[in-house]
């Protein structure tokens, strides 16, 4: 036996009987006696009734334990965090760094997601951005990119309903309208407090035909860090540019959860149009430009980094 306790990979194909699985452990010295384990599993019953599956096992688990885990079915897992307002690139490295699966094997299997709504003109840069619902994760060894993504996806379609969605309605927002509003709240609004806020500020300017004016929005679709856009950068002719396209954006920039979800859903009706973020998270609003203004002369800011900042068109 190996004097090791440490835990191994076991992989359990479908139809093994307990014989060739009592073969495989005591081949990898995980089980002393193949035998006594062969029958042990027949006096339980548990013969041909051994899950197909990626295991943990250790040497130092008895015979009983062994069989427990390889019946019940408890197969090994990865636990995975993704917090709320991943981006889908973003996702592929964490799913790379837990060891799930490649950063290149995730983007594909992204690439070839079923969006639930539609994109005629061919502008949204990822499929699954908005629909990978962020939260923790307990993923069995061996499960599949394309696995990976329909678990997430399905994940996002029991928490954030299709009835929910349409609760958009109420704003004029349609189902895909509130995921991508709730993704650039989620973006930028850091603090909860502020989030329906920020959903209302957004509203009003969207109400009066006025460019949302998201950096964000914009470091999306150009890959930059926040803080870094350019002149030119905001010249930019893309879809995703929020500056100077009145409307929204083609798609999601990110997987937002179900509070920035709610929060524009919940909305506060406020006089706002503008707001400017803080070091430290925290939004100041403001009614009109020139509020605007003497907030970011007061805190001594380059304004291109406040989202909502530019004046109506």
């Amino acid at each position: 036996m190996a004097s090791s306790g440490k835990k191994q990979i076991f992989r359990l194909s479908p139809g093994q009987g307990a014989g060739a699985v009592a073969d495989q452990l005591a081949g990898r010295h995980l089980i002393r006696n193949a035998l006594y384990f062969r029958l042990l599993a027949e006096a339980r019953g548990q013969q041909s009734s051994l899950e197909a599956g990626t295991y943990l096992i250790s040497p130092a688990m008895p015979p009983s334990r062994i069989l427990a885990v390889l019946a019940g079915g408890h197969v090994a897992v990865r636990r995975v965090t993704i917090p709320e307002g991943s981006t889908v690139k973003e996702i592929a490295a964490i799913m790379a760094r837990r060891g799930v699966t490649s950063r290149r094997a995730f983007r594909e299997a992204a690439m070839h997601f079923k969006s639930p709504f539609p994109d005629p003109k061919g502008r949204v840069l990822d499929p699954a951005e908005g629909f990978l619902f962020p939260a923790t994760y307990a993923i069995p060894y061996g499960t599949g990119p394309e696995e990976v993504v329909d678990l997430l996806y399905a994940t996002f379609q029991k928490k954030v309903p299709r009835a929910l969605l349409a609760e958009g309605a109420k704003e004029g927002l349609t189902p895909d309208q509130v995921v991508i509003l709730a993704s650039i709240v989620q973006k930028e609004a850091k603090l909860a407090s502020d989030q329906p806020i920020v959903a209302g500020v957004f509203l009003n300017r969207i109400g009066k035909n006025m460019p949302l004016g998201s950096d964000a929005t914009l470091d999306y679709a150009l890959g930059v860090k926040n803080d870094q856009l350019t002149v030119a950068d905001i010249a930019s002719k893309s879809p995703y540019n929020t500056f100077h396209r009145p409307g929204f954006p083609p798609g999601p920039i990110d997987c937002p959860g179900l509070q920035a979800i709610r929060a524009v859903l919940e909305a506060k009706k406020v006089p706002y149009l503008y707001f400017y973020s803080l070091p430290n998270g925290r939004d100041i609003f403001s009614k009109t430009y020139a509020e605007q203004l003497a907030v970011e002369r007061r805190y001594k800011k380059v304004p291109n980094r406040a989202a909502a900042t530019q004046p109506a068109k």
